[in-house]
């Protein structure tokens, strides 16, 4: 533990690092405008691009990017026009099972677009379907975990925490439960997986009726052999 205050030098040092660490982040609003007369959209809910994959019986649509929705520098994260994700359900709970049981797909648009197969009918869908439309020219900046130990000792150790934390950093709420881009807002201490590239985080939202646990939050990375779903929650 550091025995002395940060000197003028250091206090620097830790604010342009801080300033440096801002990432550029999209949210997508649920809703809120006339939908789309077309599935080749980003969506929440179901009316997807493609069925639920034959091996994966029971696994339910929650979102679909339109990576043309996506200002250009953030297309990178991305290896086709649309990313498809779906999850399973907790039996008889319609909780998540510790958001592990997913599949993505990364998709090309298609030149025509099969059977829904109830995806984007009320009756049997777990989630609320909403066509998502995005907001951009947000920055975001890591939690604490994620950045304590770039910065001098003295300052990491220091009482004093304005300086951090008084620039607002979650934008995610329940009319924007889908953040693309910034760093992972964690709840319970950060989990950052090794090599991995951080993707996207989803959050709780009652107006899409997705639920994780307590309020909590999934956060997608990709890693150099697949993918790889984290979550945390209070």
């Amino acid at each position: 533990m550091a025995e002395r205050e940060p000197t003028e030098q250091e206090w620097a040092e830790a604010r342009k690092l801080l300033a440096a660490s801002d990432r550029p982040i999209t949210t997508f609003r649920l809703g809120g405008q006339r939908p789309a007369d077309t599935r080749l959209a980003s969506w929440w809910g179901g009316n997807f691009v493609a069925p639920v994959p034959e091996d994966a019986p029971g696994m339910l649509p929650l979102f679909q990017i339109c990576v043309a929705d996506l200002p250009p520098a953030q297309r990178g994260a991305f290896r086709a026009e649309y990313l498809l994700f779906w999850i399973a359900p907790e039996p008889d709970k319609g909780a998540l099972i510790e958001g592990r049981d997913f599949i993505i797909r990364e998709l090309a648009a298609p030149e025509t677009i099969p059977p829904t197969d109830g995806q984007s009918s009320d009756e049997g869908r777990a989630f609320a379907l909403f066509q998502m439309h995005p907001e951009s020219g947000t920055t975001q900046r890591p939690a604490w975990e994620d950045f304590a130990h770039r910065v001098p000792d003295a300052v990491a150790w220091s009482h004093e925490n304005d300086w951090f934390f008084d620039h607002p950093n979650d934008p995610g709420d329940e009319d924007r439960p889908l953040l693309i881009g910034g760093w992972p807002q964690w709840i319970q201490g950060a989990q950052t997986p090794e090599g991995s590239d951080f993707v996207l985080q989803i959050s709780s939202t009652g107006k899409g009726m997705f639920m994780y646990g307590d309020g909590g939050n999934l956060y997608l990375w990709r890693r150099p052999g697949g993918w790889e779903l984290l979550g945390d929650f209070y």
